[in-house]
């Protein structure tokens, strides 16, 4: 039955290539809210832009066709049907499937979308999923797999469920959790199709564990998107390394010069996040900040020596040609 599932699934998510966000109830063709900017002549108050990045939720990308295959058979059967049908439609299904398997990983984790009432009950409901995936593997298949869990469709699910328990930690602040769920997301799968590394720097930076932010940013050093690449502008400038931290910059906005924009508040959060985050786009630059937002906002000292390096002006994106001197007032804090 969950193979049956499964292939609906993949059929109808291919269908709905416009669906980026499936955590919003807003209709997928809805597309007034596109990125919205708007330019300030003057910083903004420095602690209320800092405010905004440590405690806003910005959107974040899921993973389109292996997102859970319930909800997407549920849709397949119901494509016009109201939230209500759709929530007894995917009961019915993962009632079904957990009669099936009662470790079925999809079907807990869309219990867990439909029972929880507060994020602390998302928590342990993933918590069960997370530990329900574990049973059904078994400790051989970690042991023989460990390395290269994705290439293997049977463990999807719980890789999934993983990196959901991970960003919910993450959200709530309980950043050790976090951790370590995004650390054991890429023991078990080194080449990181789901995108951990990112969330997970930005967690080492925002914890200062700077050893450890270097470690993987070395390990990931042939990463050619945005978020590592303002990541190591923020590791440079916690090390003390000022010169450092300079070269970075003028890398990182070659990657993605909007996310400068951004941390010095000269452009406007978007209420929704369309469309693909490819290499130099306003939506890559908007992951970043999702990964790297509250790392940067826990270091005000940084964003200060950002608006040194790239003061407000007529070209506010061009950095200044030398870097200013270890002895400012926007060294490390």
């Amino acid at each position: 039955m969950t193979k049956k599932l499964a292939r609906k699934a993949s059929t109808s998510t291919k269908k709905r290539q416009s669906a980026r966000d499936p955590a919003t109830s807003d209709a997928a063709g809805d597309r007034r809210s596109q990125c919205e900017t708007k330019s300030s002549p003057v910083p903004p108050e420095p602690n209320a832009l800092l405010d905004a990045f440590a405690n806003s939720r910005l959107i974040q990308l899921r993973q389109g066709g292996e997102k859970r295959n319930l909800r997407g058979a549920a849709q397949e059967a119901a494509p016009q049907a109201q939230e209500g049908e759709i929530a007894a439609q995917l009961r019915r299904l993962a009632g079904l499937a957990l009669a099936n398997d009662p470790d079925c990983v999809d079907a807990l984790a869309v219990l867990a979308d439909l029972d929880a009432h507060t994020p602390e009950e998302a928590i342990a409901a993933l918590r069960k999923a997370v530990a329900a995936g574990e049973r059904s593997l078994g400790t051989p298949f970690f042991d023989r797999n460990k390395g290269n869990l994705w290439s293997h469709a049977d463990a999807r699910p719980y890789m999934r469920v993983l990196g959901e328990l991970a960003d919910l930690l993450r959200g709530r602040k309980r950043f050790a959790e976090a951790i370590h769920c995004y650390e054991k997301m890429l023991a078990l799968n080194p080449k990181d199709n789901q995108g951990a590394r990112n969330p997970l720097l930005g967690l080492y930076l925002a914890t200062k564990n700077l050893a450890a932010a270097g470690l993987l940013l070395h390990n990931y050093k042939k990463d050619s998107m945005a978020t590592l690449a303002w990541g190591r502008v923020l590791e440079r400038f916690l090390a003390g390394d000022l010169a450092g931290a300079h070269a970075a910059l003028l890398k990182a906005r070659t990657k993605n010069a909007m996310v400068g924009l951004y941390l010095r508040g000269q452009r406007a959060l978007p209420r929704r996040l369309l469309g693909d985050a490819s290499p130099g786009s306003e939506e890559e630059a908007i992951l970043c900040l999702d990964a790297l937002g509250p790392a940067w906002a826990e270091h005000k000292g940084a964003v200060f020596w950002l608006l040194d390096e790239e003061p407000l002006g007529p070209n506010p994106g061009r950095a200044r040609k030398k870097p200013i001197r270890e002895g400012s007032r926007n060294g490390p804090q």
